[in-house]
């Protein structure tokens, strides 16, 4: 074991005194490369002392060269400047003259604008005066369309107050999709970063495995080749005890040799610290020296140009002569002109006096021209004052208007509200004497003895009443659209007829009977004829007569009050039943026009389109998205379509024509309405009026089964 311990050392000492020498062998290579440094730094130091003497010459040279431009700046600047007082001088001279000349044309502008003026002036009168009268009718018809587009606006405030609250609603939407979106990219965002930061440390760790890993594969490396040469040291041991002798000699030597190395590395580490303070001092030089070649370029590029500022102005004192010259020659024609001028002016001056007397007569002209169009103005207010009035009692009048016809309106109210207070009385009155007759008809039960001529007297007068009471109800039936007043009046009539009647019975009547009626009746004359013929009977005869009309008159107001009370009913039914379904009619129109086609068809048609897609064939073909017959051309399909589009046409026309036929059928059945009831309102009778009723009846069911096949269709 010791053996092996003393060979490990001699290894590790040899593998230090290897690395001993590579770094001696480094610092020597370092060195050789400072000596080089050196050497240039003492070569530029001699080329940067020849050029700072070449810099100081041209700087000497600069400065004599900017004071030669500096004197030939000052010398051509005092010329400009008096060229310039020179030029100056003749240019006042010439705008003064100038300056007399325009004001002198100004004054004879200004005379003629005045003229222009009041001329102007009076036109605008006399124009004013003519779009006056238009002004009014504009204003109406402006007025009208404000109103149209006031009611057109309302509507589109009304769409856009919809638009708005749906737009209110995406916007709140997107608002709320872009907070979770955002709350979503910052949850990301961390996750991203923790990650991250996850990686960083997985790759340090793999890192840090991958280091400890290749130092295993190398320790076990290291293990294999040592029990490879621990295999082979048992056979040269005896040669290493012989070599360890030698190695220790060696091991001596080499720690002299190291304590030499350590030496002569400690004198070059300290040559290393004084050559780089050296090369410090050297770089500070080599930047004052780029100072002084850039210091030389400005002053270079300076003198260039003071060179050009001194060729411009050498250029601009040649162009200042020339204006010089130009200048005399414009002062000598001036002079000229200034001549012609003052023999101008004076024409000018008498022109001007002659002005003067145009322009007073002119300011006259003026004047009496603003006196008319005051005078103009004064008769538009007139106008308008007078047009203000008629509208003023225009609109007093169309008040008034207004006032009676509500007035009127008020009148007619009342008229139907008195109408019906006193339709309301007459069925009082009826009450009453149904009660009357009620009573007479006790009275008369407990009477006996009938006889035949009372008996048949009793019912000829029951079908004359009886005729007269049909004819009361079917008039009911027929004229139940029509207003309180008319019903009224018809509700008068059973009470004059049962009070006629009731003359009968007692034989005084005859005779207030026919004024009790609109007219003779055919009661009335039975009633008459009875009356005469009342002495030669006793009165017992004539009591069963009273009976009879007494029952059949309280069987008609029965029947004739519950027909009315029926129409009414119905009348107003079948108006609450019309406009539900109008309503109705609108409200699926408006839903079926906004609904897509095809949408509103019904499952079987769907079923069979995806029979036919099944089956496949050129209807598959028009049925989906997809060509599934190749029969199934360009051509043929724009023939098919040419097909359909003729089929659709027909069945257009069809309605249209179905349409048509069915306002005629209306037509017909208003016709056939009026010509009922003028029948009715002629033929008084029960059988008549049942007829009529039954007639009218299926002429309205069949209007109302037509109408709903229009509204289906």
């Amino acid at each position: 074991m010791s053996e092996e311990t003393s060979e490990q050392q001699a290894d590790v000492w040899k593998a230090k005194f290897e690395a001993s020498q590579q770094d001696l062998a480094a610092m020597q290579e370092v060195n050789q490369q400072l000596s080089e440094k050196v050497t240039q730094v003492i070569e530029s130091s001699v080329s940067k002392e020849f050029h700072q003497a070449r810099l100081q010459e041209m700087e000497e040279k600069i400065r004599a060269a900017e004071s030669g431009v500096r004197a030939s700046v000052d010398k051509l600047r005092r010329q400009a400047d008096e060229a310039a007082r020179e030029r100056e001088a003749l240019v006042v001279k010439f705008a003064s003259a100038e300056q007399r000349i325009l004001e002198a044309q100004k004054a004879a502008k200004q005379a003629d604008a005045t003229a222009r003026e009041a001329q102007k002036e009076r036109d605008a009168a006399v124009a004013r005066q003519k779009l006056l009268a238009g002004e009014k009718d504009r204003l109406a018809s402006q007025a009208e369309q404000k109103c149209v587009q006031v009611a057109n606006l309302e509507k589109e405030l009304l769409s856009l107050r919809e638009a708005s609250g749906s737009a209110d609603v995406r916007v709140k939407w997107a608002q709320n999709k872009l907070r979770e979106e955002q709350e979503a990219h910052r949850e990301s965002a961390k996750r991203l970063e923790e990650a991250q930061r996850q990686i960083r440390q997985l790759a340090q760790d793999r890192d840090q495995l991958r280091q400890g890993q290749d130092s295993q594969t190398a320790a076990v490396k290291e293990a294999e080749q040592l029990r490879r040469q621990l295999a082979e040291a048992g056979a040269e041991l005896r040669q290493a005890r012989e070599r360890l002798k030698l190695a220790e000699a060696e091991r001596i030597c080499q720690e002299e040799a190291a304590s030499r190395g350590r030496e002569s590395l400690a004198k070059a580490t300290e040559e290393c610290v004084r050559l780089k303070q050296r090369l410090r001092h050297l770089s500070e030089l080599e930047e004052q020296l780029g100072q002084a070649r850039r210091l030389a370029d400005d002053l270079k590029r300076q003198l260039d140009e003071a060179n050009g500022v001194c060729k411009d102005q050498q250029a601009e004192l040649e162009l200042l002569r020339s204006k010089e010259s130009e200048l005399l020659e414009f002062t000598q024609k001036m002079s000229d002109k200034n001549a012609g001028l003052q023999a101008e002016n004076l024409t000018l001056l008498n022109q001007q006096s002659a002005d003067r007397a145009r322009w007073e007569s002119l300011e006259q002209e003026a004047r009496s021209l603003r006196e008319a169009n005051a005078r103009l103005q004064e008769q538009v207010e007139s106008l308008t004052g007078q047009q203000s009035e008629e509208l003023h009692s225009l609109q007093e009048r169309l008040a008034q208007r207004a006032k009676i016809a509500e007035d009127l309106a008020v009148q007619l109210e009342d008229e139907r509200n008195e109408a019906k207070t006193q339709r309301r009385k007459h069925t009082a009155l009826v009450k009453d004497l149904m009660r009357q007759l009620a009573s007479a008809k006790k009275k008369l039960d407990s009477r006996d003895g009938i006889k035949e001529v009372s008996r048949a007297s009793s019912n000829s007068s029951l079908e004359v009443t009886t005729g007269a009471g049909a004819a009361a109800p079917a008039s009911a039936v027929g004229e139940a659209g029509q207003p309180a007043s008319a019903q009224s009046q018809e509700a008068n009539q059973p009470v004059a007829k049962a009070y006629a009647t009731s003359g009968v019975c007692t034989g005084a009547g005859a005779n207030s009977a026919p004024r009790a009626s609109n007219g003779p009746s055919p009661a009335a004359d039975d009633a008459s004829s009875i009356g005469d013929l009342g002495p030669s009977f006793d009165i017992k005869v004539v009591e069963p007569d009273r009976q009879a009309l007494i029952e059949k008159i309280v069987r008609l107001q029965r029947d004739r009050s519950r027909r009315t009370e029926k129409i009414d009913f119905l009348n107003e039914h079948v108006r609450q039943l019309t406009e539900e379904l109008q309503k109705k009619h609108r409200l699926l129109q408006h839903y079926i026009l906004r609904e897509e086609s095809g949408s509103i068809a019904p499952e079987a048609f769907d079923v069979n389109k995806a029979n036919l897609s099944r089956k496949g064939g050129i209807m598959a073909s028009l049925h989906t998205t997809q060509i599934s017959d190749k029969a199934l051309t360009l051509e043929f399909s724009l023939e098919i379509n040419k097909k359909m589009q003729s089929v659709l046409e027909d069945a257009l026309l069809k309605n249209i024509t179905l349409k048509e036929n069915i306002s005629t059928l209306g037509d017909e059945i208003a016709r056939l309405s009026t010509e009922n009831y003028r029948l009715t309102s002629l033929v008084g009778g029960r059988e008549a009026t049942k007829t009529a009723t039954a007639t009218e009846a299926g002429l309205s069911w069949r209007c109302h089964r037509l109408s709903g096949f229009l509204t289906f269709k």
